[in-house]
């Protein structure tokens, strides 16, 4: 049996919307609403990027929807201990002064957001951070429309000429070099590096909305929602990674599934085996970035329903799936295998390739499925994936 996401008692309950997340009780359900909504596949209203604000900053859904960082600010600010303050800003917004996302969005309609964001933090006084209302008080253009030359803008050319200079200047010889001027000829693998490269830079990380390399540099393991959403362990290490090795270095190791001997290589083993999913983070980086299990596809479906790719989801029983209530109901069984019963993603993979799904879900010991839903996972599961796809089912990505 699931485990509320709000307060853990055991329950059979699930969301209203997406029956999927489970809730003991409306009150449970009512307090998570304000990051739930954003992901439930029936929220019963139009999603505003006000909810989409809320999300990141109370539950690290680090998304880069340019019209909610427009809309609230950030490409106004231009650094990124800038960027940081105001998430906290807006975690105190919906925490202590208890402003729905509603009035946030309202208020943002009416031009009148920063004039009402500084009354209520006069009117809270002492019960917020008085260095985050000064902060504010300073910023008295934070929410003008962005223009071509807006802070962000500038930020990130400054963050592409800091990056040139450091790869450049890491450059052990002058073939290094001329390889940069011709990044146009750059096979994809370089380029997906150079755009990591850029990501981690700018001092954030890739998220499920950049699948690719959320997957292939192993950002998929970690299920920890950070303080600053953008930020992390993993990408501390790759942060760390990058000063110390060449960008030729980097690209050959991501190409040749070497990045854990390169991390180690270069003193960093202690850090990667201290990440929170060691094992699962050094199994990603040491398979081909050509073939990763679409298994880590599957996973994404725990926390982001909505960005997950249909042919991610097939060899998993979901083309069995004969109505959206179907869907819903083996969404339910993966979301309880990944958040209660902690089965390794590599037994999911393997028994989906043996085709050997339902005796791997109806043999674990504390799922305990009624007849019913029995006879549903006979028929959902029932695949034919050694017929279609052979001995290996096709990769993340490829």
């Amino acid at each position: 049996m699931p485990n509320c996401v709000v307060c853990r008692t055991p329950t059979k309950k699930k969301c209203h919307g997406c029956s999927i997340t489970p809730y003991c009780s409306r009150p449970c359900q009512k307090k998570d609403w304000m990051v739930h909504v954003v992901v439930c596949h029936r929220p019963g209203r139009e999603i505003t990027t006000a909810d989409r604000l809320a999300a990141i900053v109370l539950a690290g859904h680090a998304e880069s929807e340019d019209a909610t960082l427009s809309d609230y600010g950030f490409v106004n600010l231009s650094c990124r201990e800038d960027c940081v303050t105001l998430c906290h800003i807006y975690r105190e917004v919906f925490t202590i002064l208890d402003i729905k996302p509603s009035s946030l969005h309202r208020w943002r309609l009416e031009d009148t957001l920063y004039t009402n964001l500084l009354k209520a933090y006069e009117e809270a006084g002492t019960k917020v951070n008085l260095a985050h209302h000064a902060w504010l008080r300073q910023r008295s253009n934070i929410f003008d429309p962005a223009t071509a030359d807006s802070p962000a803008q500038l930020w990130s050319r400054d963050v592409i000429s800091k990056l040139a200079t450091h790869v450049v200047g890491m450059a052990k010889n002058s073939s290094e070099i001329v390889s940069m001027l011709m990044m146009a000829s750059w096979p994809p693998y370089m380029k997906l590096c150079w755009d990591f490269y850029f990501i981690i830079f700018s001092g954030s990380k890739p998220t499920v909305h950049k699948p690719e390399p959320w997957i292939k540099f192993g950002f998929c393991v970690d299920d920890k929602i950070d303080a600053v959403p953008w930020e992390g362990p993993i990408q501390h290490l790759y942060a760390e990674l990058i000063r110390r090795c060449t960008f030729e270095e980097f690209c050959k190791a991501f190409n040749t599934s070497c990045l854990v001997d390169l991390m180690d290589k270069h003193g960093l083993k202690e850090r990667r085996l201290a990440l929170a999913g060691a094992a699962d983070f050094e199994r990603i980086l040491s398979q081909s970035p050509y073939h990763i299990p679409c298994v880590w596809g599957l996973k994404s479906l725990v926390r982001y329903p909505s960005e997950v790719q249909p042919s991610h989801l097939f060899p998993f029983g979901f083309a069995n799936c004969r109505t959206e209530k179907d869907l819903m109901h083996l969404a339910r069984v993966y979301v309880t295998l990944f958040t209660e019963k902690t089965i390794p993603l590599f037994r999911i993979q393997y028994a989906a390739e043996q085709d050997r799904l339902y005796q791997l879900v109806t043999s674990i010991p504390e799922f305990s499925p009624s007849a019913t839903e029995k006879r549903f996972l006979r028929r959902a599961l029932k695949t034919q994936n050694k017929t279609r796809f052979g001995s290996k089912l096709p990769p993340c990505y490829n």
